[in-house]
């Protein structure tokens, strides 16, 4: 059932039909959720990983050190743009 046969079940009071409808809605949301706290959860790993590899990475390092802190600087600093 779409949106607009639920509007119509509601307006002629089709309620098992709706309540069915708007059942599964609920539902899909509630996954959805779950789904974008996992996500955020591992964005939130990533982010520290990327801190600790961009801190640790000094000028003392070979180049190829240095080229991992900037990627991991740039990464981080992509992320951090999205966010805000």
């Amino acid at each position: 059932m779409n949106d607009e046969v639920l509007c119509n079940a509601l307006r002629y009071e089709k309620w098992d039909e709706a309540a069915d409808r708007i059942e599964a809605l609920l539902n899909l949301n509630e996954a959805l959720v779950e789904l974008m706290d996992d996500r955020d959860a591992k964005l939130a790993k990533a982010v520290e990983a990327l801190r600790l590899i961009e801190a640790d990475c000094e000028a003392d390092y070979p180049p190829s050190h240095l080229a991992i802190k900037y990627a991991a600087r740039a990464t981080l600093a992509e992320i951090e743009g999205e966010k805000t």
